[in-house]
C-alpha cells in the first residue's frame, strides 16, 4: 500500500516537470527509467569483503546452513570469481549460472600477453612482475606450454578456438544437493595448482548459486569476493568496482589483532567514502573470524572495544554510528561456546533484510533520492545550469582539440621512430 502510494506521487511530480527542450526531456527520461527500475524487485546486496584466507566462504556457509555449498581452503585463493549467493524460488534444487567474459575481453587478455610468446626465432621474454598476473591466468586456461607457439600461430589453434567457444553462452549446472553442486564449479572458481584439466575462472565474469528452503535468502544476495591483499591484481580489483552496489557491507578479518590489520580497513574506509558519494552503502558489519582459535588469548570483549576504538578515530566522521557493528565469529560451533559465537546475531540480521516494514523502508528511500532529482529538474535554476553545462562542455571539447592539432607532429615522429626501429630489427 505504502510503496504503491509513493509511486504514484512520484509519477505526479514527474508528469509535471518541464520537458520543452531537450535538456530537461533527457533528464525527465532518466527519472522515469529510475521509477521503472525501483518497482522491479530488488534484493539487498551484501558484500562479502576481506583479505584472502580470512574464511568468507566459510562464513558465508555457516550463515546460511549450507556446509558444502561454497568452496573453502587456505594453500591458495580458494574463490578468483565473484559468487553471488540466493534463494532458488522456482524448484527444490541448487541451481548455479555461470557467466563469462565477451571474447573481446578474452582477445585483450592474449594481446596483453602477446609479447611472452616465444619469437619465431625461439626466444623467450622474462615473465616480470607487472606480466605475471595475466601469465597466471593463461597457465590456468591453456596449460603450462601456452608460449611454445608464437602468438599469430597460437591464435589459429585448436587451444583458442575451443576456448572462444565455451564461453559464447552462459552454463547451466541443476543439482540435488550442495556438495555435488560445489565440486561441479570448481574449474569455475577455484584457482589450484597443477591442474590435469583447463581452469576457466580467468574467464568467468560471475557465478549465481540458488538455494532452495533457504528463508534467509528470499529478498537478500550474499556476494562472495575474491580476496584482497594477495598479489593477484585482477582480484584485488574485483571488490572495488562490487562496493558501490552493496547496502550491506560485511568486512571479514580473522581473530588475530583485527584493528591492527590494514586490509579490512582499506575496505571499511573505502565503504565510508563511497556512501558520502552517493553509494547504496547503508550498513556495515566488522566481522572477526576464527575466534575459535583465540579463546584462550584475547577476549571477544577486547577485541570489540579495540574496533570500535579504531572506528572512532579514523571514519566515525563519515558514518553513523548506528550503521556500524562488530562481530566475534567461528565457524566450528562445536569448539567455540554458543554464548561467544554470533554466528546467531547474522542469521538475525539477514531475517531482518527479507523483513518487509525493512523493505519498504528501502524503497522509500531509493523514493527519496528521485524526488531530490525530480524537484532539481523543476527548480528555476535548472535551465541556467544547463546553459553553464552546455558551456563548460563547448570549452571542454575545444581544449581538446587544441591538445589534439599540438600532439599530431608528436605522434607523427613517434609513428616514424617506431617504423624505423622495427624495419631495423627486421634486417638483423
Amino acid at each position: 500500500m505504502i510503496m504503491s502510494h509513493v509511486d504514484n506521487k512520484l509519477s505526479e511530480i514527474c508528469e509535471q516537470c518541464d520537458d520543452d527542450n531537450d535538456n530537461n526531456k533527457k533528464v525527465i527520461d532518466f527519472l522515469r527509467e529510475l521509477m521503472q527500475n525501483l518497482n522491479k524487485e530488488k534484493k539487498e546486496l551484501v558484500g562479502v569483503f576481506g583479505k584472502t584466507g580470512a574464511g568468507k566462504s566459510s562464513l558465508i556457509n555457516a550463515v546460511i546452513g549450507e556446509e558444502d555449498l561454497l568452496p573453502t581452503g587456505t594453500s591458495r585463493a580458494c574463490t578468483s570469481v565473484i559468487i553471488k549467493v540466493e534463494g532458488n524460488t522456482e524448484n527444490q534444487k541448487y541451481v548455479a549460472i555461470v557467466e563469462f567474459i565477451s571474447r573481446e575481453e578474452l582477445e585483450d587478455l592474449l594481446l596483453s600477453t602477446k609479447h611472452l610468446f616465444v619469437t619465431s626465432s625461439g626466444k623467450k621474454e622474462k615473465v616480470d612482475a607487472e606480466s605475471k598476473d595475466n601469465s597466471d591466468r593463461m597457465t590456468a586456461l591453456f596449460g603450462n606450454d601456452w608460449r611454445d607457439v608464437p602468438y599469430e600461430t597460437f591464435m589459429c589453434g585448436e587451444k583458442y578456438r575451443k576456448m572462444s567457444t565455451s564461453i559464447k553462452k552462459t552454463q547451466r549446472f541443476q543439482c540435488d544437493s550442495s556438495s555435488t553442486l560445489s565440486q561441479k564449479l570448481v574449474d569455475f572458481t577455484k584457482n589450484i595448482r597443477n591442474p590435469s584439466s583447463p581452469l576457466y575462472w580467468p574467464v568467468v565474469k560471475c557465478v549465481t548459486i540458488k538455494v532452495p528452503n533457504n528463508h534467509l535468502l528470499n529478498h537478500v544476495t550474499l556476494v562472495d569476493l575474491p580476496g584482497t591483499g594477495d598479489r593477484n591484481k585482477t582480484r584485488k580489483d574485483m571488490w572495488k568496482e562490487m562496493l558501490s552496489s552493496c547496502g550491506t557491507v560485511w568486512i571479514v578479518t580473522d581473530m588475530t589483532r583485527p584493528e591492527s590489520d590494514e586490509e579490512p580497513w582499506k575496505i571499511l574506509q573505502s565503504a565510508c567514502s563511497i556512501m558520502g558519494n552517493g553509494g547504496e552503502c547503508r550498513n556495515i558489519r566488522f566481522i572477526c573470524t576464527k575466534a575459535d582459535q583465540c579463546l584462550d588469548e584475547l577476549s571477544p570483549e577486547d577485541t570489540k572495544a579495540g574496533i570500535i576504538q579504531e572506528f572512532q578515530a579514523e571514519v566515525q566522521n563519515h558514518f553513523p554510528e548506528d550503521g556500524f557493528k562488530v562481530s566475534i565469529v567461528s565457524t566450528k560451533e562445536e569448539i567455540m561456546p554458543p554464548e561467544k559465537n554470533e554466528i546467531s546475531d547474522l542469521e538475525e540480521f539477514l531475517e531482518s533484510l527479507n523483513n518487509p516494514e525493512e523493505r519498504v523502508q528501502r524503497y522509500v528511500s531509493d523514493a527519496y533520492g528521485i524526488l531530490a532529482l525530480m524537484m532539481g529538474a523543476r527548480s528555476q535554476n535548472a535551465q541556467q545550469k544547463t546553459a553553464v553545462f552546455n558551456k563548460l562542455t563547448d570549452g571542454v571539447k575545444e581544449e581538446i582539440k587544441k591538445i589534439s592539432t599540438q600532439m599530431e607532429p608528436v605522434h607523427e615522429i613517434f609513428e616514424r621512430i617506431l617504423t624505423e626501429g622495427v624495419n631495423l630489427a627486421k634486417q638483423q
